[in-house]
């Protein structure tokens, strides 16, 4: 079926679908996801039989898609020489998101600059009404218990299931579009934009992640000086750092849980990981921790001589969860119904790919990091600077691949943004 005689209802069709995939995305239903995207897959194929493979093939010469093919390829290969062939087949469904939403968004009528402002408008209205929620359960849950946690960090958007650093990079990615373009035309476009890109600042502010909030302010810097250049807006551009500095300064002589968290870092003993045991009331801050996910990976690499191909994705968990227990570290209370260390990944993805795929995997990994570096660069935008730069420094903070909205992130945004109409013209970008 051509794009020319293609009747509006399947235009209209698949735009409700992707709008299907982000809410559920956004909103954690993740199994009615996995069923939005196959359904979605399942149009595409049908509505565009006659062009499919050719919209196979050309999928396959990008070389971002394609680097994505080999991490899914690595998952796959993982599982000839897995111990837990059932953990192993788990990682595999998930990561298969790497190939179904760029295929998606590629193949589908909305691969254009107008389809990506309906996209991102889409996204951003969704995102609002999330972020209401959460702030309307938090403010119940204040009331109730008179924590003002509650209104911070993972607690947050925990009625989302979200992790706070990730639903973080969503809100700078709805901000970064709303910073340009309008939501809606109309006479109330203006402060209904404005609202919006207060509400998505303030928002992130409460989320709280310390790496976030340090792109965040330097974000809003950029787009401040880019609107008033300071060699023409002197007042403006003095004002405005007075406002920021007043806000930090704000934060840091209150007692406020953004202030603690920041506080926390320094206060750790970094000593303490080179412990051979603990004790399970031990407490380990975010530094603390990522630095003993980096000594129990070498240790696994080297005790099980897997530098080159790594434990596999089956069975890094597993190996990571037996060093939790020989180390005496805490693994949850039945009473409590929780968990404890147990199921905690690396918190980087880079150590990850080297965890579960060795040196292999980790070339593979860095491959497609350059890949999004170049396209970026191409690109020439603040979007994707910010955003691409977002998802690659929080893969030193995160195993932003071992979860469903980190896939989504790193799967969505570098394939939308290249129908970005800010973009550089780039001839050769559908192959690089």
């Amino acid at each position: 079926m051509r794009a020319a005689t293609k009747p509006a209802w399947v235009n209209r069709v698949h735009f409700l679908l992707l709008l299907a995939i982000i809410v559920t995305t956004v909103f954690s239903w993740l199994n009615l996801n996995s069923y939005c995207i196959i359904l979605t897959l399942l149009f595409i194929f049908v509505t565009e039989r006659q062009q499919v493979i050719e919209k196979i093939k050309q999928a396959f010469a990008d070389r971002l898609y394609l680097g994505f093919f080999g991490l899914f390829l690595l998952e796959c290969i993982g599982l000839l020489y897995t111990d837990n062939l059932s953990a192993g087949l788990k990682n595999v469904e998930p990561k298969a998101t790497l190939l179904a939403i760029p295929f998606i968004i590629r193949a589908g009528p909305f691969a254009n600059a107008e389809g990506y402002k309906k996209i991102m408008i889409a996204f951003c209205s969704v995102l609002f009404p999330a972020s209401v929620i959460c702030l309307g359960i938090a403010i119940s849950n204040y009331m109730a218990l008179q924590d003002i946690s509650v209104f911070f960090y993972h607690d947050l958007v925990n009625p989302l299931q979200m992790n706070a650093v990730l639903f973080s990079i969503f809100m700078i990615a709805g901000l970064l579009f709303l910073a340009k373009y309008p939501i809606h035309a109309g006479k109330y476009s203006k402060p209904v934009r404005n609202f919006l890109i207060a509400w998505f600042i303030a928002f992130t502010i409460l989320l709280a992640s310390k790496l976030m909030l340090l792109i965040l302010a330097f974000l809003l810097l950029l787009l401040f000086f880019k609107k008033f250049p300071p060699a023409q807006h002197k007042k403006a551009a003095v004002l405005i750092l007075l406002v920021m500095v007043g806000g930090i300064l704000l934060i840091a002589a209150t007692d406020n849980p953004i202030r603690k968290r920041y506080e926390d870092i320094i206060r750790g003993d970094i000593d303490l990981v080179k412990r051979e045991q603990f004790s399970p009331d031990m407490y380990f801050n975010g530094v603390q921790l990522r630095l003993l996910e980096w000594r129990f990976t070498f240790e696994i690499l080297r005790e099980h001589n897997a530098w080159l191909l790594g434990v596999t994705p089956g069975d890094a968990q597993d190996l990571l969860n037996e060093k939790y227990i020989s180390t005496n570290m805490y693994t949850g209370t039945p009473e409590r119904n929780d968990t404890g260390f147990l199921g905690y990944d690396t918190h980087n993805q880079y150590l990850q790919y080297q965890l579960q795929s060795g040196v292999i995997g980790l070339i593979v990994f860095l491959l497609v990091c350059g890949t999004l570096i170049k396209r970026a660069a191409q690109q020439g935008t603040i979007e994707a600077a910010f955003i691409t730069g977002s998802l690659l420094v929080v893969c030193l903070t995160e195993a932003l691949l071992e979860m469903q909205h980190g896939l989504f992130l790193f799967s969505f945004f570098p394939f939308l943004l290249r129908y970005n109409p800010g973009n550089k013209p780039a001839p050769s970008l559908q192959q690089n």
